[in-house]
């Protein structure tokens, strides 16, 4: 239970990490940050495929090309989307608030099944989707500070999240399995880990792209305690890269020592004491009935569709059935969002 509790306490570190780069660092350049937590996830990734070669659970990485990188320009480019608009959103709302809207992943995931992947889901999953909704009515309803760009941004990371995840599995790789796709003439196994290399890879021109236009470049470059090369702010930056390159590596280790079960588990009890915890960090959130009531049922809703999504195939109006458990590993990345 080592790995578990490991990889618990390391993904809550990025959620709160993330969030003090922007609340107490003053370093408002989320697309700077994600740039250079993609860079640590490209050099991560092949340290451990490298560390696992030769044993019965390696983790294989795929031989980069155009044919390749063309093929997930779509799902890199909304992947990289779903995280900066994350960052954004952590940026503007309270890290309950955040967590909370971030839930709403998986009945958008659900609408986007039945419409392209012609697949429905059971009666449990649709009623912790409808549960994980009217929380998040709740706490909206509740949210004094409500922000609205924070809302949206937060809105617009699930809907593109759960487009990615939709094409990867049309591509006929879920999160949790492993497949094999056809790119530039050859064979090429993409397992959770390759599609994620993948992405980083994409990402990079993209996001390089961005910052020059938005300015975020320039102005993190000019950013004075990066510029006096301050000790504790470079330390702490510092720990979140290595932290981001540290969750792949715990995320994997928990789901091989103990069962892709558990490490959602350890995801859902995370994602409760990291909203508990938000309520009284970085400025806290106020409390309201109709807000704690919400966070109660929001998170009641999403560790109930958990449970249900392992225990469940999707039935499609064919007959036929495929499996639609989530894996880890795609859908949180190296930047915790």
């Amino acid at each position: 239970m080592t790995s578990a509790i490991l990889y618990g306490c390391v993904s809550a570190s990025m959620v709160f990490g993330n969030k003090a780069v922007f609340a107490t660092l003053n370093f408002p350049f989320p697309s700077v940050v994600l740039l250079l937590q993609m860079l640590v996830t490209i050099a991560a990734l092949p340290l451990l495929a490298r560390a696992t070669r030769g044993g019965a659970n390696a983790i294989e990485l795929p031989v980069l090309s155009l044919a390749l990188a063309r093929r997930f320009a779509l799902p890199s480019a909304l992947y990289c989307a779903n995280v900066g608009l994350g960052l954004f959103s952590l940026g503007a709302l309270s890290i309950p608030v955040y967590q909370v809207l971030k839930r709403l992943t998986p009945l958008a995931s659900l609408v986007l099944a039945a419409l392209v992947l012609k697949k429905k889901a059971s009666r449990e999953v649709v009623t912790a989707c409808c549960a994980i909704v009217v929380g998040s009515m709740l706490v909206a309803n509740g949210d004094i500070r409500f922000d609205a760009a924070g809302y949206a941004m937060a809105l617009g990371s699930v809907a593109c999240q759960s487009v990615y995840l939709t094409l990867v599995q049309r591509h006929g790789q879920t999160s949790s399995s492993v497949g094999t796709e056809e790119a530039g003439g050859g064979g090429v196994r993409l397992s959770s880990f390759g599609v994620l290399y993948v992405n980083a890879v994409n990402c990079i021109p993209m996001l390089v792209l961005f910052a020059a236009i938005d300015g975020e470049a320039l102005g993190a470059l000019a950013h004075p305690q990066l510029l006096a090369l301050e000790p504790a702010f470079i330390a702490k930056l510092l720990l979140l890269l290595v932290l981001g390159g540290l969750l792949n590596y715990l995320l994997f280790l928990c789901t091989i020592l103990n069962s892709a079960l558990t490490t959602c588990i350890v995801g859902a009890v995370k994602a409760v004491a990291v909203t508990i915890a938000g309520f009284f960090v970085f400025g806290g959130q106020p409390l309201t009935h109709s807000m704690v009531l919400g966070v109660i049922v929001n998170t009641g809703g999403g560790i109930l569709y958990i449970f249900a999504k392992k225990g469940y195939t999707f039935s499609s109006s064919s007959g036929s059935s495929g499996s639609v458990s989530g894996g880890t590993a795609v859908s949180e990345s190296s930047a915790g969002v």
